[in-house]
């Protein structure tokens, strides 16, 4: 079984107008504490390891570490010059997570966009009602904790149904998909 984190990128409209990405990185789980540690050796005195701001140099040694890493990447790019970022995101999750599920990733970890969490697991219900993430459905649980050093999830978990209280008042959340 897989554990996936994934994120997300809106357009630049000098460079590619209308483009959404989202990215997911799935490793096995016995995996996880390996790839946790390699991410808080290279987050160095930042709060998150983050591309935006990083320097060419810094920008190498990230692309060099992480390569090393035993990873898997999926992207999903929606194009749309008039759709919202809610749109967009909901169309990403609704090709990226049913894929994942069948890989199988039973844990996928989505940064909060705090009101938007709402939209995110209405999508993830539209996606069980409909079957395409219905095989790991009624075992679904949901992290509510962060750790807040290293912004990696915790192992503690909460039922899915309270998510809805859980996801404001959290970084990220994650869930069997």
């Amino acid at each position: 079984m897989s554990t996936a984190w994934a994120d997300e990128s809106g357009s630049r409209p000098d460079m590619d107008p209308g483009a959404y990405l989202m990215s997911a990185a799935l490793c096995d789980e016995d995996d996880v504490d390996t790839l946790r540690n390699a991410m808080e050796v290279l987050r160095l005195a930042e709060p998150k390891v983050h591309w935006h701001g990083s320097s060419e140099q810094r920008r190498t040694d990230l692309v060099t570490a992480v390569a090393e890493l035993p990873l898997t990447g999926f992207v999903v790019v929606h194009v749309d010059k008039e759709s919202s970022d809610r749109r967009h995101r909901r169309k990403c999750m609704e090709f990226l997570l049913p894929h994942l599920a069948d890989m199988p990733c039973v844990t996928i970890t989505l940064e909060s966009r705090g009101q938007q969490d709402a939209s995110d697991m209405d999508m993830l219900h539209k996606l069980r009602a409909r079957h395409a993430v219905a095989q790991l459905c009624e075992s679904t649980t949901l992290s509510a904790a962060t750790n807040r050093r290293s912004g990696s999830p915790t192992s503690s978990a909460v039922p899915w149904c309270n998510i809805a209280a859980a996801a404001g008042t959290t970084s990220t959340y994650s869930g069997l998909v």
